[in-house]
């Protein structure tokens, strides 16, 4: 089979982030689905230093920081609020807060490629601001209301490991991947009974 090139995005799931001082590691809880994905871009930053002497540069160095996230999903779900902005969930309604605090969170999602086979990718340790809300009144034409979600990945306490992904997948294999790191949503309990402060 020929080269696969990434065409796709879906299934974003973000889990919280817990990391154990003292046992060294990280793990997941309450994963839940993003809604469905739309758009997403990964910038990746850098922090640049140079060393000169004799009047010209003799080393340089460029080490990445962090990556700024702009993930386009068509509607955030009910229990993602909790997840990501850490506010009280109770069945379908949403309570934010001023005293809110974003939590750490991993973000996984899968890629299709031009192959047919799937990216799996993981982002280990990520945060969200709330971004911008649009409303429009009904007119002529039908204009849907999508959200921005605006966030930060940085390296994982555990390994700082920023990234990981594996290529040329089934889409089963693809979403294994993801929910064998962060969990599985569909194992989660019921939004419209749960109750999460």
């Amino acid at each position: 089979m020929g080269k696969g090139y990434k065409i796709g995005m879906s299934k974003p799931i973000a889990a919280k982030y817990t990391y154990n001082p003292v046992t060294k590691k990280v793990s997941y809880s309450d994963p839940t689905y993003l809604g469905e994905a739309m758009t997403g871009t990964f910038t990746p930053n850098y922090a640049d230093a140079s060393l000169h002497g004799d009047d010209h540069e003799v080393d340089s160095s460029k080490e990445m920081t962090n990556v700024t996230i702009a993930l386009g999903v068509t509607k955030l779900p009910i229990p993602a609020h909790n997840v990501l902005y850490g506010s009280a969930v109770k069945g379908s309604k949403v309570s934010e807060k001023t005293t809110d605090t974003a939590n750490d969170v991993g973000l996984g999602f899968i890629s299709r490629q031009s192959n047919g086979k799937y990216t799996a990718i993981v982002y280990p340790k990520a945060k969200f601001a709330r971004g911008a809300e649009t409303y429009n009144t009904k007119g002529q034409s039908v204009t849907y209301s999508t959200p921005t979600l605006n966030g930060t990945a940085a390296g994982s306490d555990e390994d700082n490991e920023i990234r990981s992904f594996e290529e040329d997948l089934s889409e089963t294999e693809a979403l294994a991947y993801v929910t064998k790191i962060l969990g599985d949503p569909n194992a989660t309990q019921d939004p419209e009974e749960s109750e999460i402060e």
